[in-house]
């Protein structure tokens, strides 16, 4: 995998082995390296369980590219929580870094998955707070995925209501999910 490097970098002035590691994969054929950095928000990248050292990720960045790839960054909009200066950070890691090239995804979460879950929770938030759109800081996000993940360690899930089809509530936010254009953006 290529985000390997990024994982085991560790924060050291000798980078002797990852440098050989690169110059292999570049003399094998290698054309790019790219690697899932999502945010450059470190609340994001938590939120996410995306576990990055974005003081890292610049040090691996630049040993890509002095072994002469080319490197993508893959990123994440929409993200519940993402907000203006959460977007404005992962700018500064793109003007910081410098990859040759960017692809952002807007995040449409699954049924069944922890973001998914998360999403969930927020619209079910927005009815009981009775605002449409409503939209949460990112201490508030935090703080409903915080409830989310204690009530998955008590094997009370979110969507599982969605599966059993108890709730029409929650059937009404999925089929919103299905056909919304960009959950998450506000």
């Amino acid at each position: 995998r290529t985000d390997a490097i990024v994982r085991n970098l560790k924060d050291s002035n000798n980078y002797t082995q990852e440098r050989k590691l690169l110059k292999l994969a570049k003399d094998s054929g290698c054309v790019g390296f790219a690697i899932g950095v999502e945010s450059g928000d470190e609340k994001i990248l938590g939120l996410l369980n995306k576990k990055l050292d974005l003081r890292i990720l610049v040090k691996a960045t630049e040993l890509v590219k002095e072994a002469g790839i080319p490197v993508k960054y893959f990123l994440m909009v929409g993200v519940p929580g993402q907000d203006v200066e959460s977007i404005e950070k992962t700018i500064e890691v793109i003007s910081r870094d410098r990859p040759e090239s960017i692809n952002v995804a807007v995040v449409k979460p699954l049924p069944g998955s922890e973001l998914f879950d998360l999403w969930l929770a927020i619209k079910i938030e927005e009815r009981i707070k009775k605002k449409k759109p409503y939209i949460f800081s990112q201490d508030e996000v935090l703080k409903i995925w915080e409830n989310v993940k204690d009530a998955k360690k008590k094997g009370r899930l979110v969507s599982k209501d969605i599966y059993e089809g108890n709730n029409l509530m929650i059937m009404n936010l999925l089929e919103k999910l299905m056909f919304e254009e960009e959950p998450g953006l506000k």
